[in-house]
């Protein structure tokens, strides 16, 4: 599954731009390195335009929630290393400054009414269905987001889209490109192959002292002893101190009265409708729309006229869910109708009936018989919601107030006893962890990605500023650290003896493969070749490159178009390749012409999965033209 993440990750659409819409919870300032950097330090120019620390931290993170997602459980820093994620975030971002400034030299734009409209459309924004104004402050909020910063993401995401779509716009696959990708994919080969196990070769192998002593030398890192650390914490748990403190009337009209936008409740109208709808599957487009035109007119006139509308309705609308009721749609706001509908019915006074106004649904006719401005919502209506949001501002404050308070008294404590004094009078518990590594996870601080990035950064006697995580503050004081050490070589010799002989035998066993291979080529003949050798020629089984495997030995051969270049005349694979068992040599035993009958049920998907990867080659060209053209400087020693 990593080998297939890999490839996804290629893709320019992912080394662009995560969407801003896609809400995580962000710590500003935890980067993968901890707490180490602020939030203002440069990261990167691209330029001359500075990426902020406080970028790259929430976009690291965004990246770290996207893989956990992913592989759940699985996920570990180790992974993040090998998917190169520090600079994979930081691609993100500086692509990201090249394209939207290549969008501003083309003169592309983003209006305040597209914004808008694409932020109403969020479901995370949305109460009742409706897109609500204070839930959007809320969510914003707790991704300590202003609406400006929001909203410029937003504004940025969306040039990107208008830049998308131009640059992928005359971009298109055909027919003998859709047969010619089946066959190609769906083409079946079968291989003989020989494994050579580098087991068979542990035994012979003899390591000095001198050689195994060297090899610590040359590989010390690989055998150091782990830093260790013994920790002292006190958590607050946010939710506690919520419950403790006290939101008085005159808060909540207060903070009523100052933020009294957040409480408008929007312009709405309540409406009837009369639909008289035109078949989009129709052959002769235009005569049915101009038959349904002519119904329309002739219930409208009937309208304008005096006959009742609730009447018209149930007997001509079709749209049979409002016609029962004679047309009601009951109140609604802007955004929650087709924009022509909400145009027309916007623009009505009380009492008012429109013309006729198409949508992709038919002809309408509007009779608005109710109409609100915009107004906001009583504070009666809305003391709760403000209580509760007051609570747990104060709680928020009064937990890090308190946890700021105690940085001092952590650091002046000399025992384990006054630590638990400390934190103790204080009404909070303190915890001391023990003697723990990075990769022990018994302990909340090694196992929690944002302590632990905190903690082990600490020397001896120091304490962590206030660290916020899973609504709850930490802080954290290094009673004990022990600095990564080389091993003792008597304790530790054992290990490195069979670390070394196990790498001479895979050397060794790399080397005899690379032999067997030039033997049998030369040859041609990989079961004589074998046999000699005391090998044995097993067979894969029929794969393509759409299944991307060979399941016997097991190897990922998708990203290896060597293997489905094989013919009669060349058929051996050119390299030994790296097995689970050990080191393998292929010859090409078949090849079976993909059947055509099948394309028909895999058609749309194929012309669907070839026009993105015609999209993202296209993409990956010009962006890479961007970045040759552009003056980058990356700072490493931040990341």
């Amino acid at each position: 599954m990593l080998e297939s993440i890999r490839k996804r990750q290629k893709s320019i659409v992912i080394l662009v731009a995560f969407a801003a819409i896609i809400i995580v919870f962000v710590f500003w300032g935890v980067g993968p390195d901890g707490m180490k950097k602020t939030s203002e330090m440069a990261v990167a120019e691209v330029n001359g335009e500075t990426i902020s620390g406080k970028e790259y931290a929430a976009m690291y993170k965004r990246q770290v929630e996207y893989y956990k997602s992913i592989f759940k459980g699985q996920y570990n820093d180790e992974m993040a290393k090998t998917l190169r994620l520090k600079e994979k975030s930081l691609d993100v971002l500086v692509n990201k400054r090249l394209v939207l400034k290549d969008a501003a030299d083309r003169g592309m734009t983003v209006t305040e009414a597209e914004m808008q409209d694409y932020i109403k459309n969020v479901d995370a924004f949305k109460k009742d269905g409706a897109f609500d104004l204070a839930t959007y402050r809320r969510v914003l909020d707790a991704n300590r987001l202003t609406p400006a910063e929001f909203e410029q993401n937003v504004r940025g995401d969306m040039l990107y889209n208008k830049i998308y779509a131009a640059e992928t716009r005359d971009i298109t696959v055909t027919g003998a490109d859709i047969k010619e990708a089946y066959m190609t994919e769906n083409r079946e080969f079968s291989y003989d192959y020989a494994t050579i196990n580098p087991d068979k070769y542990v035994a012979r192998v003899q390591v000095t002292d001198e050689e195994a002593k060297k090899f610590m030398q040359e590989n010390v890192s690989s055998f150091m002893e782990p830093l260790k650390l013994n920790a002292f914490y006190v958590k607050a748990d946010i939710g506690a101190f919520e419950k403790k403190v006290k939101v008085d009337g005159a808060e909540i009209k207060e903070y009523y009265e100052k933020n009294i936008k957040q409480f408008e409740i929007p312009e709405s109208v309540a409406a009837r409708h009369i639909l008289i709808k035109t078949d989009p599957t129709a052959k002769d487009q235009a005569r049915d729309k101009e038959t349904a035109r002519a119904k329309a007119e002739e219930i409208l006139k009937k309208a304008q006229a005096g006959a009742p509308f609730t009447e018209l309705a149930k007997k001509n609308s079709a749209d049979l869910s409002s016609a029962r009721q004679g047309g009601d749609l009951g109140w609604f706001q802007r955004g929650q109708m087709v924009k022509p509908f909400e145009d027309a019915a916007f623009s009505l006074k009380k009492g008012e009936t429109s013309g006729l106004v198409e949508t992709a649904f038919g002809f309408h006719i509007i009779q608005v018989y109710d109409k609100k401005e915009p107004q906001a919502a009583p504070l009666k209506e809305v003391e709760g919601q403000i209580k509760s949001l007051l609570a747990k501002e104060k709680a928020w404050k009064t937990a890090s107030d308190m946890m700021v308070a105690l940085i001092k008294p952590l650091t002046d404590a000399k025992t384990p006893a006054e630590l638990r004094k400390a934190a103790t009078e204080r009404g909070l518990k303190g915890m001391e962890t023990g003697l723990i590594t990075e990769a022990d996870r018994s302990s909340v601080i090694s196992s929690d990605e944002i302590l632990r990035g905190s903690a082990f950064s600490l020397r001896q006697g120091e304490v962590s500023r206030p660290l916020q995580s899973n609504q709850a503050f930490y802080l954290i004081k290094a009673i004990e650290r022990i600095d990564p050490a080389a091993q003792d070589f008597a304790k530790a010799a054992p290990v490195i003896r069979n670390a070394l002989k196990a790498r001479k035998a895979d050397e060794q066993a790399s080397r005899a493969a690379e032999e067997l291979l030039k033997k049998a080529v030369e040859k041609k003949d990989l079961a004589t070749v074998a046999r000699d050798a005391g090998l044995k020629v097993e067979q894969t089984g029929p794969f393509s490159m759409q299944q991307g495997v060979i399941k016997k030995p097991g190897y990922f051969v998708k990203d290896k178009p060597k293997f489905f270049e094989a013919t009669k005349d060349a058929p051996f694979y050119p390299e030994v390749v790296k097995v689970k068992d050990g080191y393998a040599v292929f010859k090409l035993r078949d090849v079976k012409d993909a059947n055509i009958a099948g394309l028909e049920k895999v058609k749309a998907e194929l012309e669907k999965n070839l026009l993105a990867k015609k999209q993202n080659d296209a993409l990956e060209k010009w962006i890479k033209g961007l970045r040759e053209k552009a003056k980058i400087q990356i700072h490493q020693d931040r990341l």
